[in-house]
């Protein structure tokens, strides 16, 4: 038999139960209808079959009301993706949070955003810092401010004001002045390729003389596809651990072999030893050639 009276509190996708009911008409039937609030605060009261199958979870209106997405940009304020429902007169509102170019984030009515009525927190009808030489914007300084005449269609007699700037790497560049203020422009183009450098640089030895002597040795020692892998990785001549890393085998080399000379590569004393801390030396192709296998079996047998 279906409860007479509902329970405070149940929850049922966007509804809350009240704990207030009524019987009232559906069809040929009389039915208990549970008073629930939507969390976007209207009230009705629903058929509680619904609300147990789940047919009816929200007010309809809230549901079309989607949660707001991080990044989207409307005018100088980007949302950050968290959203509220705040009260204006008799019914809920969704309030995005936003965050201004200037640094200041708030809640605002998302119709307001939508339709362009708020562009931004109010900073942008404050007056502006004036753009002067000596400014320093990024890894630029204004050196001098130039008007420009740039005209458009709709704007035959327009000019815009460009700055000369030095940047700290020594170039000089002509920037737009709203561009410096919005922070858009911060340096001649330096800024961009240090950090795409140190974005995709590993090690910084690719050119280095001894990168290619490191790249042949591991692939010999390693890698079961290389021509030469059965004569070296394949009888169990193994790599140290240590010189896995290009940067701690090039310093090594370097510290305790000195330069390579012309026409000599990298040996190893004992055959069949590893590549590893004194077993290496630099040796000429006559002296590498003495030093083979076939070469030590005919001295073990004299």
């Amino acid at each position: 038999m279906a409860r007479k009276y509902a329970e405070a509190g149940v929850q049922f996708g966007d509804w809350t139960t009240t704990g207030k009911s009524e019987l009232r008409p559906s069809g040929k039937a009389f039915r208990y209808h549970d008073e629930v609030v939507c969390i976007c605060g209207e009230s009705r009261f629903v058929q509680r079959n619904s609300l147990t199958s789940g047919a009816s979870t929200s007010c309809g209106r809230c549901s079309r009301v989607k949660q707001s997405e991080a990044g989207i940009r409307y005018g100088y304020q980007t949302t950050t993706g968290r959203t509220e429902w705040r009260q204006f007169k008799s019914k809920r509102f969704p309030h995005d949070e936003v965050l201004c170019i200037c640094g200041e984030s708030r809640f605002v009515s998302r119709s307001n955003l939508v339709n362009g009525t708020s562009t931004n927190c109010g900073c942008r009808n404050r007056k502006r810092e004036d753009c002067c030489v000596g400014n320093r914007y990024g890894r630029l300084t204004v050196q001098r401010i130039n008007k420009v005449y740039t005209p458009t269609p709709t704007r035959p007699n327009k000019h815009s004001k460009f700055a000369e700037c030095l940047c700290d790497c020594g170039n000089t560049s002509s920037v737009n002045i709203t561009s410096l203020k919005r922070n858009m422009t911060r340096s001649c183009g330096c800024l961009q390729r240090d950090i795409t450098s140190e974005t995709f640089t590993t090690h910084g030895r690719a050119n280095h003389h001894l990168y290619s002597t490191h790249k042949c040795m591991m692939q010999r020692c390693l890698n079961p596809k290389h021509k030469d892998y059965p004569y070296y990785g394949g009888r169990g001549i193994q790599v140290c651990e240590e010189w896995h890393d290009v940067e701690t085998f090039i310093n090594w080399i370097e510290t305790n072999l000195g330069p390579r000379p012309e026409s000599y590569t990298l040996d190893r004393i004992q055959v069949d030893g590893n590549y590893e801390a004194g077993n290496v030396r630099w040796a000429d192709a006559k002296t590498q050639r003495s030093n083979q296998r076939k070469h030590k079996r005919i001295e073990e047998a004299a």
